[in-house]
């Protein structure tokens, strides 16, 4: 993905025009930096400052940790609290950094009954292409999986979605509800809206159907 030239907003990337939909993965993350920022930094001053080699580390009333790098990225650090997106699970500790491009990401950590945290999911916002990527331990999907591999799930401006499996294979599913699953061998197998599905093996020999053929192929 291509970068965007440096931005001067030093805290927090600058919002979007008002014209842009508020269902976009950019104005959603954006919007939940900002709210961070207002409830654990906000007008408060720091209990303490440190600076050093150009970098300004603050820590806030709320138990938040403000970091001000040389660069122009900004790395707010929130306390441990329950995670009310993920019901059920330990402490967590979430991390937002935001870069001078404007790209930002929000990193999860949990902390299992007060112990040293553990790194969780990842979701990085690319900017100037407004594509929202989130990388979760691929555990949470199979039990087959080794520890520290990761999903990666891609969506995209127009709609689009993409998992992309350790293994090499990825589940792509389109704004028209079309739905290619492409296997690490290159074979595919893609389902239109309307039913029809096109099935390309490795050796790139194609074989088209409907859901109607593969219910009755099941039954027999």
């Amino acid at each position: 993905l291509r970068r965007l030239r440096l931005h001067p907003n030093r805290s927090l990337p600058a919002p979007l025009p008002s014209q842009a939909s508020p269902s976009t993965p950019l104005r959603r993350c954006l919007s939940q930096l900002a709210r961070d920022q207002a409830t654990f930094v906000g007008s408060a001053e720091p209990t303490s400052v440190r600076s050093s080699n150009g970098r300004q580390d603050s820590i806030y009333p709320s138990g938040a940790r403000l970091i001000l790098f040389p660069n122009d990225t900004t790395k707010l650090v929130l306390p441990l609290a329950p995670d009310a997106t993920e019901p059920g699970k330990p402490l967590c500790q979430i991390t937002n950094i935001s870069f001078a491009n404007g790209d930002v990401k929000r990193m999860y950590s949990y902390a299992p009954c007060g112990s040293a945290t553990h790194p969780g999911k990842h979701v990085y916002l690319y900017r100037d292409v407004n594509t929202l990527v989130t990388s979760l331990p691929a555990l949470e999907f199979d039990a087959g999986y080794t520890e520290g591999a990761t999903v990666k799930l891609y969506r995209f401006p127009g709609g689009q979605l993409e998992r992309h499996q350790p293994d090499g294979s990825k589940v792509i599913t389109y704004e028209d509800g079309t739905t290619k699953t492409v296997n690490a061998d290159g074979s595919e197998t893609a389902i239109f809206a309307d039913g029809t599905i096109v099935t390309v093996a490795a050796d790139g020999s194609r074989q088209v159907g409907t859901r109607h053929d593969a219910l009755a192929v099941t039954l027999q």
